[in-house]
């Protein structure tokens, strides 16, 4: 049923972006290739254009969007960007920002009263890291935001156990691998990535059907590798001529996923901070 829904076209648009590409956190072998990234944010008004082109699109409903990173609460203009996506799309579209929480307690009251203003849900990954738990979740509480730890788009409230005010260390990490040759099945892989079409990912005024693609620059860039991107591994949302399009093209394989090995993925590695060692993400 999985799989039969990956190769369908979607009814409703979706995506994520990010906002910042580096991170205060830096997992090993992380997927969105943060820890290889410069320091670098993503401009509000390119941002905004973008935003207005999907909308005008979609009819200005989405099913979610989710600003993230890297660690998105490092944007100085973090609020702007609440700001421009709510203003774009309607109430009933989910927005979500996804951080690692560290600088959550710390935010301005400003930060939160903008979450509430612009209907922004805040969905914490959950990683083996101390965080002011009951700091966060009575600001949530004061200003009435949705906040807790993610889960596959469910946002899950904070019970104050023992392993929610200090999360145990976790041993379930995956293991994504590149085939640097790209000598992969690209149909197959498709067909058996948890990524495709679902983390369908907007960048330079482009829609990728997932975010490996979207951000393997910054892996090509600091490794001095040539895993190839062209336009066909991604759609042009200003040559769109609708959604419908859109959709059709994030449900089909991209040249790109020949440099996946999808079948090699496995899960139960501890967490670490990365070396920026290649053998973490090849």
């Amino acid at each position: 049923m999985v799989i039969k829904r990956r190769l369908l076209a979607r009814s409703v648009l979706c995506f994520e972006v990010h906002i910042t590409e580096h991170c205060n956190l830096n997992c090993s072998g992380c997927c969105h290739f943060s820890p290889l990234a410069q320091k670098s944010f993503l401009d509000v008004n390119s941002f905004t254009a973008d935003c207005n082109r999907i909308a005008r699109l979609s009819g200005g409903h989405l099913q979610y969007i989710q600003l993230l990173g890297g660690e998105p609460l490092l944007h100085p203009q973090l609020i702007e960007f609440m700001r421009a996506a709510r203003s774009c799309f309607d109430d009933s579209t989910r927005i979500l920002l996804v951080t690692n929480g560290i600088l959550l307690s710390n935010q301005p009251d400003l930060f939160w009263k903008s979450c509430a203003d612009y209907n922004i849900q805040i969905a914490i990954s959950k990683y083996p890291i101390e965080l002011d738990i009951g700091t966060i979740s009575t600001k949530a509480k004061t200003y009435i935001v949705k906040c807790g730890y993610y889960n596959n788009l469910i946002i899950v409230d904070f019970d104050f156990s023992s392993t929610d005010l200090t999360v145990e260390k976790q041993n379930n990490m995956w293991h994504y691998p590149l085939d640097l040759k790209g000598q992969q099945n690209i149909a197959e892989n498709f067909k058996y990535c948890g990524f495709a079409n679902s983390c369908i990912t907007l960048r330079d005024g482009r829609l990728y059907t997932c975010a490996s693609a979207a951000h393997i620059k910054f892996f090509n860039d600091y490794f001095k590798t040539g895993l190839s991107v062209t336009e066909d591994d991604s759609i042009d949302i200003y040559k769109a001529k609708n959604a419908e399009e859109i959709l059709n093209f994030l449900a089909a394989p991209i040249p790109f996923c020949r440099y996946c090995n999808v079948r090699g993925r496995t899960k139960g590695h501890k967490w670490n901070i990365s070396r920026k060692d290649l053998a973490e993400w090849t």
